[in-house]
């Protein structure tokens, strides 16, 4: 089987993700997988455990506002 561009490079750069990190891009990929399989309407508790989990490696990447940015963002609205 013939790999992609896209496949090739992540081979190439997953090994040099440490443990956390690729539990990180491990979700982020569950993530999008999970956004694209039809929903009922109800969610799984797999899938709010896996959002809760993204949510939550984002905070600890700094990936987030705090309410004072949230504020000063919303007076340019």
């Amino acid at each position: 089987m013939m790999l992609t561009v896209p496949d090739q490079e992540i081979i190439e750069l997953l090994p040099k993700l440490d443990t956390e990190e690729k539990a990180f891009v491990l979700s982020q990929i569950k993530s999008l997988i999970d956004k694209k399989a039809p929903t009922t309407g109800k969610q799984t508790l797999e899938q709010y455990n896996n959002e809760i989990k993204v949510a939550e490696a984002r905070i600890d990447d700094g990936s987030y506002f705090t309410h004072e940015e949230v504020e000063e963002l919303a007076k340019n609205w």
